[in-house]
């Protein structure tokens, strides 16, 4: 009698093609959870380090900014593919906003959906909190990304200043 049963190898690659089609869960990560955001968020910013990278996070969910994570299944589990830091800001110019901080996908699963999730789980997040809109500072290489969600490039510089004793002292300026 004939096994209607596939090989294994083809059962492997079509449950793991069946997984990567899926959207990722995004969902608040709880503190527990934050140490296992720090290599993506060391690729977006490197100067991070792992001594003082959970104390940082206190502080700052302590002022309102919330991480979250975007969650895909694969194979072996649950894997956390990227993550998204953001925080409720109201601004005489702009009103109330939700300005995003932090956002970065694990580089090999760019291009999948992942980011689009991320932005789509603020958007909501903005949305519940009654805000106007949504801020992102963002690299060139992004633009492009953000504009295919209908994201606006806006035209002002974002302007830095260092206070003395605390890092770098001086003013620079930074243009997209």
């Amino acid at each position: 009698m004939a096994s209607s049963r596939q090989p294994l190898a083809a059962s492997t690659a079509r449950k793991q093609a069946m997984l990567a089609a899926r959207a990722p869960l995004v969902r608040p990560l709880h503190e527990a959870e934050w140490s296992i955001a720090f290599p993506l968020l060391q690729s977006l910013w490197p100067h991070l380090e792992r001594a003082s990278f959970l104390g940082r996070l206190r502080e700052q969910a302590r002022r309102g900014y919330l991480l979250a994570g975007a969650i895909t299944p694969v194979p072996t589990g649950n894997r956390l593919c990227g993550v998204i830091g953001m925080r409720e800001v109201h601004t005489l110019a702009r009103g109330g906003l939700l300005q995003i901080d932090d956002l970065v996908v694990a580089e090999d699963l760019r291009r999948r959906g992942v980011g689009r999730a991320l932005i789509r789980y603020a958007e909501l997040e903005a949305r519940a909190a009654g805000l106007q809109s949504l801020l992102l500072e963002a690299p060139p290489t992004a633009v492009p990304f953000c504009r295919k969600l209908g994201w606006e490039l806006t035209s002002s510089p974002t302007m830095l200043f260092h206070l003395a004793g605390a890092g770098r002292a001086g003013s620079e300026c930074i243009t997209k």
